[in-house]
């Protein structure tokens, strides 16, 4: 009796493990496992899996239908890689302009929240800082005038949360704007274009925000601003 008690537990447990393997399986197969930060990096180190690593990242850094959850996804990935080591260095892979959308997106995300993190704040102006220096052409290269909206626009959107990190992130970020005048003057004109002109008075608002004497008083002497 004993001997077939346990024949019947052990055939249980069995059963149940397999159960739990077609469970596992089912939902990788339908895509439904939970995207992680685990996840994500694995996915950057993949050329096949990049992309759509980015483009999960971003849809659940705005998924406005759990906020708290959202949050907690971009502080997990800052406390696995404060300084975003990851997401940057994709940028030195010539990726194409798609790409590089994705990745602004990342990081525009990062940096919104982080604002909220004082303890990553140090890390976060390292991000702030190697964009503006290092990757300052990307970033300029970006915002030509024929370039399409949504290319623009999550270049604007990442100048702004970037020029949020405080003065001397502001500052970092006017030297760009400085380098690109003629082309931030020429967007605010695009009257076909209402998204990209409110994105460039945004980054106008977060200057001044900043309340810098010297970041103000420059803004203002531009012209056509």
């Amino acid at each position: 009796m004993g001997g077939t008690r346990d024949r019947k537990m052990k055939k249980r447990k069995s059963d149940d493990k397999e159960g739990e393997g077609e469970s596992k399986a089912k939902k990788l197969k339908d895509g439904k496992t939970e995207f992680s930060v685990e996840m994500f990096r694995t996915m950057l180190k993949d050329k096949t899996q990049r992309i759509a690593g980015l483009q999960k990242f971003v849809a659940s850094c705005r998924n406005q239908e759990d906020i708290e959850e959202t949050e907690d996804k971009v502080k997990d990935f800052l406390q696995a890689s404060p300084e975003c080591a990851e997401i940057l260095k994709l940028l030195d892979e010539q990726p194409l302009d798609h790409e590089v959308q994705l990745i602004f997106r990342c990081l525009e995300a990062v940096l919104v929240r982080s604002v909220d993190l004082p303890q990553f704040h140090i890390p976060s102006m390292h991000v702030v800082q190697k964009l503006s220096h290092q990757y300052s052409e990307i970033l300029i290269k970006t915002l030509r005038l024929l370039n399409n909206t949504s290319c623009v626009m999550s270049t604007l959107q990442l100048l702004t949360a970037m020029t949020s990190h405080g003065v001397q992130a502001a500052r970092d970020v006017l030297r760009l704007v400085d380098a690109t005048l003629p082309t931030l003057t020429g967007l605010l004109n695009r009257a076909d274009k209402k998204e990209v002109r409110a994105c460039v008075l945004s980054l106008v608002v977060s200057f001044l925000l900043t309340d810098d004497k010297p970041v103000v008083l420059q803004l203002l002497q531009y012209k056509g601003m």
